[in-house]
């Protein structure tokens, strides 16, 4: 989703006449794109987390859950440290992997600052394929970077909010 927003906000600046380039700075353009994707992208994301790591639903799962079954609720919380030490490695692995998408935005960014910087000769050499075609290959690595971060990320917040009580 991230990466079709990038791509259409790009495809647009690229349509835009020559005299918006004279009016708007270099950097606003270069925010909207970077900085407000971005933002949306975490804005959804956190909606999302807020609903996972919710406090009282915590307390109610456990109070429910000593309720239920103390014995089955203390082996939980025993084995609570051994599952922080696996999602502690796991997060180090988020953290490589968030690296490498930072390196790789910031290849995305270059493009686009190169873009901007030349939009006129882009324009005066009909060469806004060529540069879609760089903008939109320098997107592919982002894109499997994003989705297997977010999948490690959901495979966490699933696994730590999928138990549940017995009946």
């Amino acid at each position: 989703m991230v990466r079709d927003i990038r791509k259409k906000v790009y495809g647009k600046i690229l349509r835009l006449p020559n005299s918006y380039f004279s009016d708007a700075r270099k950097g606003d353009i270069m925010s909207r794109v970077g900085m407000d994707v971005n933002e949306i992208e975490t804005s959804v994301m956190s909606s999302l987390e807020m609903a996972f790591r919710d406090p009282i639903t915590i307390i109610v799962f456990l109070v429910s859950m000593f309720i239920l079954s103390y014995q089955l609720t203390l082996f939980a919380i025993i084995l609570l440290p051994v599952s922080g030490y696996l999602i502690g490695r796991i997060g180090k692995n988020l953290r490589k992997q968030s690296l490498k998408l930072q390196q790789q935005l910031g290849t995305l960014m270059s493009i686009l600052e190169e873009t901007l910087t030349g939009i006129r000769i882009i324009k005066a050499f009909n060469a806004e394929k060529k540069v879609t075609d760089t903008f939109e290959k320098s997107t592919i690595p982002i894109a499997g970077l994003l989705k297997r971060f977010s999948v490690v990320s959901s495979l966490l917040h699933r696994s730590a909010n999928s138990w549940q009580p017995l009946s």
